[in-house]
């Protein structure tokens, strides 16, 4: 789930995690440089943060755009989620 700081709420579907960011799928298109609070799962352990829109694309096969976004400021708990889940997979 996606809570875009201005306070709506969308379902996004994760496509890729990195130690600097994720990219995801979401009904809703939004500007370049907006932030979000997201929250998403990692093999059962939650991710919770703030991130800033580096692109959002128009998905070419589905109704849906493709976002790119980079952490801000990651909580270390959070990072050692992602960091525990990279080196599993």
């Amino acid at each position: 789930m996606g809570d875009a700081i201005s306070g709506g709420k969308w379902a996004i579907d994760l496509l890729d995690v990195s130690a600097g960011g994720i990219s995801f799928l979401s009904a809703a298109a939004s500007p370049k440089d907006s932030t979000w609070l997201i929250r998403f799962e990692l093999k059962g352990r939650t991710v919770r943060g703030v991130v800033r829109i580096v692109y959002c694309v128009k998905h070419s096969l589905a109704d849906a755009y493709r976002l790119g976004a980079a952490f801000k400021d990651l909580e270390d708990q959070y990072l050692g989620v992602i960091h525990r889940y990279l080196n599993e997979t």
